[in-house]
């Protein structure tokens, strides 16, 4: 039976039927907002399977809501409706994440044989999960013929290659119908550069042509786009865009010269670091934009993304596209909110679906990116052996010892999940290392599990072992579904993309930032968007996902972050969480070592910063120094009169401003501001 108009709303009710029945038998108690809002969800993804519905749209569902069981009860209904002629794709970033979804259409009632599973991963039938030891492997092995098969489970990044296109969206020689999108849709790939380092090559190679005879054409094309990019990021300043620069045609065979003699022993040494990467811009069709520097920065980027000509039709289920603005900058998507009746009539919304009541987030305020994580856990590259470098640290990792702190109260019936940074890469001692040896230093049993009531294919309950402790790095918070047991997650640190990292790929994203003027409020604002992403995803492995009639499952949170503004961009995707100004204190380790006592200027700046009222917080450290008569000081020695100052005050130095911790309180005359 074909689907057609007539029987998609049979189709759609069937398919929502089966969802919430297996919803309800795994335990979950959805409420009628839920309920609507995958109901809707679901006519959507039948509605495009039948060519009835047309569009790119995302679907921000909170996690834990039901959106992975809706892709299984949509393909098992056209199963069980003997529906032919239907196409699906569906791609997600982990392999492990599609395998699961292959066993679980199976269990399902989908055949195997219509099932298509790509990936390029090893697979070991006399091992399977292997792949929990070995990342080369995956869990199940992939398919072949998968164009003679209607459903396929893709990686991202096959969907990424567009000259694997045909591979995996093609069914019997058509384009299939629905691509489901599992998380953010970013969809260009992008190569960025600091127009100061251009200009910077530039000038090195007009001097040293004179004396390189060899570099002298390279030195001239140089000086040529040099000029010309100097005034497009001219006109980018005054009309606060971007715009498509045409840089003057250089022959592939000039290019790949001036590659090979930059590359030479002899002129490697010479040039500026910057000429490598700037070839790589030449004969590109370049954006200059007026953020990332005093001099701007450059772009040049393709769509990594077949087109809405090649995938018309897509639905992206992705909790975090309210907040995440790189997303919303594509002007390809469309808006649920506009285009589905029961949501513009204001019948239901997103931000009413699921309540964090429950989920309480401790919030220590302070700097926590990764080169704050590196000087608390491992301080200045050391010069001495580890061991006795580790040694020396032991007094001075703050945050670790509030993290095992918090770790010590945990009651020993409830599990807690950890994300700390990749190692670092002098380091034979990672961040995960250190952690789990002040962990086990405080009494923490790494091996202890708590018991889980889970439920398996057929609903039924079973008890079983999960870790206690779980420990994962930065850039593993989406998509995993195996801590949904933990009660406890702590933040040890925050990822934090770069400006020079996040503008570009806001430029590639809405090609050219049509949507508002590309200022560095526009970048900051892309910055913490990115932060706060990277915190709900993190935060949504534990078992906050569950959602309990609207609300989720009771959590406690532990998180670092210098500014309180994260709780407004977290509460659009967390309604109702409740905020915690505190962390536990922790015990420093003493030392028979008599405190320093502070150096006379050091006096003067404390006693000054002591002087003022909470109100005149936060103040530019150039007003400080001023303020406090220290103007004589060199730079060196001002940052080093500032540390000393601060030491255990509760003043904090970010962004160039001296700030007041919150809930601190000040005794002292104040001081009028020169």
């Amino acid at each position: 039976m074909k689907l057609t108009k007539d029987n998609l709303e049979t189709v759609t009710l069937e398919a929502h039927r089966w969802h919430m029945t297996t919803l309800e038998r795994y335990g979950n108690k959805p409420n009628d907002t839920q309920r609507t809002i995958l109901r809707e969800l679901m006519r959507m993804l039948v509605g495009i399977a039948a060519g009835h519905t047309v569009g790119r749209y995302p679907w921000p569902l909170a996690t834990g809501m039901g959106k992975t069981t809706a892709v299984i009860a949509l393909h098992r209904t056209l199963e069980a409706q003997e529906i032919t002629g239907v196409g699906t794709a569906t791609a997600a970033t982990q392999v492990e994440a599609l395998c699961r979804l292959y066993r679980d259409l199976q269990a399902a009632g989908v055949p195997k044989e219509k099932i298509g599973l790509f990936h390029s991963k090893k697979y070991d039938a006399n091992d399977p999960m292997r792949c929990v030891r070995d990342s080369d492997y995956a869990s199940e092995p992939a398919t072949t013929g998968n164009q003679n098969r209607p459903y396929v489970l893709v990686t991202q990044e096959r969907v990424k290659d567009i000259d694997k296109f045909s591979e995996y969206f093609t069914y019997h020689g058509n384009r299939r119908q629905l691509m489901i999108w599992d998380e953010s849709l970013v969809a260009s790939e992008y190569w960025k550069l600091n127009l100061h380092s251009f200009i910077g090559a530039a000038g090195t190679l007009s001097g040293l042509a004179g004396e390189y005879p060899d570099l002298t054409d390279m030195a001239n094309g140089f000086q040529q786009y040099s000029a010309l990019l100097k005034s497009e990021l001219g006109i980018a300043r005054e009309r606060g865009k971007t715009r498509y620069t045409v840089l003057p045609p250089v022959s592939l065979e000039t290019v790949i010269k001036w590659t090979a003699l930059a590359k030479q022993h002899e002129y490697r040494r010479l040039l500026h670091q910057g000429t490598l990467a700037s070839l790589g811009f030449f004969n590109q069709k370049v954006r200059v934009y007026p953020v990332n520097s005093q001099t701007g920065g450059l772009v040049w980027y393709t769509p990594t993304i077949p087109s809405e000509e090649m995938i018309p039709s897509m639905v992206i289920l992705d909790a975090s596209f309210p907040i995440r603005e790189l997303e919303q900058a594509d002007a390809t998507l469309k808006r649920v909110e506009e285009d589905v009746p029961t949501f513009a009539e204001g019948l239901v919304s997103f931000h009413d679906a699921k309540k964090y009541d429950h989920v309480t987030i401790h919030q220590w305020c302070r700097h926590s990116g990764r080169e704050s994580m590196r000087k608390d856990f491992y301080g200045k590259k050391p010069d001495k052996p580890q061991d006795e470098w580790l040694e020396q640290k032991k007094a001075e990792q703050q945050v670790v010892r509030r993290v095992v702190k918090v770790a010590t109260q945990i009651p020993v019936d409830e599990a807690m999940l950890f994300f700390v940074f990749k190692p670092q890469q002098y380091s034979q001692h990672t961040y995960q290392h250190i952690l789990e040896t002040k962990l086990r230093q405080a009494g923490v049993d790494l091996t202890a599990t708590v018991p889980v009531l889970e439920y398996d294919h057929e609903g039924k309950p079973v008890l079983v072992n999960k870790p206690r402790v779980c420990i994962l790095t930065f850039g593993q918070e989406t998509s995993l579904n195996d801590f949904s047991h933990v009660q406890n997650v702590i933040l040890v640190g925050i990822l934090h993309r770069d400006e020079d990292d996040v503008v570009p790929q806001y430029v590639a994203t809405c090609d050219g930032g049509d949507h508002e003027r590309l200022t560095k409020k526009t970048a900051q604002q892309l910055v913490q968007s990115e932060v706060v992403h990277t915190v709900y995803q993190a935060l949504s492995r534990g078992c906050c996902r569950i959602t309990e009639d609207g609300q989720a499952k009771p959590m406690k949170a532990w998180i670092i972050h210098y500014a309180k503004d994260i709780r407004r961009s977290l509460g659009v995707v967390m309604p109702g969480a409740v905020w915690v100004n505190e962390w536990p204190m922790d015990t420093p380790t003493t030392t028979n070592k008599p405190k320093k006592p502070l150096s006379p200027e050091a006096v003067t700046l404390r006693e000054y910063l002591e002087s003022l009222i909470p109100e005149q917080f936060p103040m530019f450290a150039g007003h400080v120094k001023v303020n406090a008569e220290l103007s004589h000081l060199s730079r060196q020695a001002w940052r080093r009169v500032v540390d000393e100052a601060i030491d255990g005050t509760p003043f904090k130095v970010v962004n160039k401003r001296f700030i007041l911790e919150p809930d601190s309180i000040l005794v002292g005359t104040p001081k009028l501001l020169g």
